[in-house]
C-alpha cells in the first residue's frame, strides 16, 4: 500500500542559520518551486520560494530573507483533495507536510500526488463525473462538498485540472447517476457545466464530449 511518507522526496530543510550557497546545487539538479524553513527542533517555520534564493547573493543567509518567507503546508491528516488545492492555490510544485505539532514530516512533490490520485479507487468506482469551472477567487472545497451533499449525495473524489485566467477547473467524481439537481445547485453558485449530461435540462442540443480527464493525463 502507498504511504504519504513514501511519496516524500528527500529535499534540503532551510534554517535561519543556512548559507543559500548550500541549496543551490540541489536546485541546480531539480526544478522545485519552495522550500520549507524549520527551526532547530524541526518545527516549521515558514516556505521560501526557490526563486527567492537565486536572486540573492549566495553567501546570504536565510536569517536575513525571513521577510521573504510564506505561510502554506498541508497536514499529514489532510485528505488528497485539500493537498491537490494547496499546489493550486500556491502556485507551488513541492509542499510541506506537518504533523499536528507543525513539525515538518516530508517535502511533497505535485507530480507524486498527482500519480496517487490518478490510480486512487474514486475514478473506477461506479458514478457519475462532473466537471465545472468557477473563478479561483470564489472556490471553495467546503462550497463544493455542502453542494454535493445537500442533494443526498456523496463526492467521491475531486480533481483540480487546471487554473488558467483567473478560473479553476475540477472534475468530481459522484456516486449517483442522476446529477440534475446538483448541477442547477453549482449553476445557482455560478459554477460553469463543463461537461455533457444528458439530464442537464440547459442543454439544448449534444455537443461533442473532449475527455477532459486524458486531456488531463497527457499535459
Amino acid at each position: 500500500m502507498i504511504t504519504l511518507e513514501s511519496l516524500f522526496i528527500d529535499a534540503p530543510s532551510l534554517t535561519a542559520n543556512t548559507e543559500v550557497s548550500e541549496v543551490i546545487p540541489f536546485l541546480n539538479q531539480h526544478d522545485y518551486s519552495h522550500l520549507a524553513l524549520v527551526d532547530s527542533d524541526n518545527k516549521w517555520v515558514g516556505t521560501i520560494a526557490t526563486d527567492v534564493l537565486y536572486d540573492v547573493d549566495e553567501t546570504e543567509k536565510i536569517a536575513n530573507l525571513q521577510y521573504r518567507v510564506e505561510s502554506f503546508f498541508v497536514y499529514t491528516t489532510d485528505d488528497l483533495a485539500k493537498m491537490a488545492d494547496a499546489f493550486i492555490l500556491n502556485t507551488c510544485n513541492l509542499l510541506p507536510v506537518l504533523d499536528e505539532d507543525m513539525h515538518l514530516k516530508g517535502m511533497l512533490p505535485k507530480t507524486a500526488l498527482t500519480e496517487n490520485l490518478l490510480e486512487s479507487t474514486f475514478l473506477t468506482e461506479p458514478g457519475t463525473t462532473l466537471i465545472l469551472e468557477v473563478r479561483s477567487e470564489a472556490y471553495s472545497l467546503s462550497t463544493v462538498v455542502q453542494l454535493v451533499e445537500s442533494n443526498n449525495a456523496k463526492l467521491l473524489g475531486i480533481l483540480v485540472l487546471q487554473t488558467k485566467d483567473h478560473k479553476t477547473q475540477l472534475l468530481l467524481r459522484l456516486n449517483q447517476k442522476n446529477i440534475e439537481a446538483i448541477i442547477q445547485d453549482f449553476r445557482r453558485f455560478d459554477f460553469e457545466i463543463i461537461s455533457q449530461h444528458d439530464e442537464d435540462l440547459h442543454q439544448n442540443k449534444l455537443i461533442e464530449h473532449s475527455n477532459y480527464l486524458n486531456k488531463f493525463l497527457n499535459l
